[in-house]
């Protein structure tokens, strides 16, 4: 099967469908040998884009994947869109080439195809129980940016962007860079449907990369805050199942549609290998405009991940609407 792209703002094309592989907190051996699997399965189904991170502790297990699937004669390198992302202690000037140096000797690559931004909240060091140490000193735009940009220019990164950043972040960082960012990977399903935020990114010939496209059940807050929708979850939603029945597709199908058919490129996280096929299986179907507004519809501008121990620092990019 070969994915759709989308031409970024420099030229490069990045496949819209990819394969997510954020494991939580505290993934076991077993979960990491599974991500494992999941690469090489997603590899021969026909992915072409995989999404990782420093953060998630499994880019060995992804580069072992995807230099096993070329040496099977299964994929090119350059036919790969591999993605990872800076963690938010390596932030300063100085530390933003190493930091990606130390990802691609765990994926054995020599290159990254996408470097992203992972928050625009620096912080000074990871605390295993309580909030991160802040650091809101380090600045994002002055410090961090050109850490990235000497990535690209190096060859290190094909590409570089953000995630998680807002409206406001995303203007302040298009009038100072000399390497524009591609992409602005965020939180995105019909609970948080971000059509104000997809518009101002276009602006800027930015596509929004859309994480839990399927909702989920929420990492750091009590679910109390949410309404009674949400709390039940996207493939609980009548509208979700109405149209599941409709189109003969599964609600995870349907979720996956909704953002391509607005242009926006999707990273579902599997590890089932049925799921991983199933997620891909939405290139032959389109749904009526009228049935993509009703998701759109269904907005309550609703956060899973919110990091609400992180509010307080400067960079917390949720005080304002989009």
């Amino acid at each position: 099967m070969v994915f759709p792209t989308v031409t970024l703002n420099n030229g490069s094309k990045m496949p819209t469908l990819g394969l997510g592989t954020f494991l939580g907190a505290g993934g076991s051996d077993v979960d990491r040998q599974r991500v494992y699997q999941a690469v090489r399965d997603a590899i021969s189904f026909g992915y072409r884009h995989i999404d990782t991170a420093h953060i998630y502790g499994i880019e060995n297990e992804v580069g072992r994947a995807v230099n096993d699937a070329i040496a099977a004669g299964e994929v090119t390198r350059a036919e790969l869109f591999i993605v990872t992302k800076l963690w938010l202690r390596m932030f300063k000037r100085d530390q933003v080439v190493p930091a990606l140096k130390a990802s691609l000797s765990k994926l054995n690559l020599d290159y990254i195809d996408l470097y992203l931004i992972h928050w625009p909240m620096p912080i000074v060091a990871d605390s295993p129980q309580d909030a991160p140490v802040m650091d809101n000193e380090t600045d994002v735009f002055t410090e961090t940016w050109p850490g990235m940009e000497e990535c690209f220019t190096l060859g290190l990164a094909k590409n570089i962007g953000v995630s998680n950043f807002n409206s406001e972040q995303i203007d302040k960082l298009m009038a100072s860079a000399k390497v524009k960012p591609v992409a602005n990977q965020v939180e995105c399903h019909p609970f948080l449907a971000q059509r104000k935020l997809i518009d101002h990114c276009k602006k800027h010939n930015i596509p929004l990369t859309a994480y839990s496209p399927l909702g989920g059940t929420p990492i750091d807050e009590d679910k109390s805050n949410m309404s009674k929708d949400v709390r039940l979850g996207l493939f609980e939603n009548a509208l979700v199942k109405e149209l599941t029945t409709k189109y003969h597709k599964t609600a995870g199908q349907i979720l996956i549609k909704f953002q391509l058919q607005r242009g926006v490129i999707v990273i579902p996280k599997s590890i089932t290998k049925s799921r991983i096929i199933e997620n891909a299986e939405v290139f032959d179907f389109e749904m009526d405009q009228a049935d993509v507004d009703k998701l759109e519809a269904l907005n309550q501008n609703a956060r899973y991940i919110h990091h609400k121990d992180m509010a307080s620092h400067r960079g917390y990019p949720f005080h304002i609407e989009f």
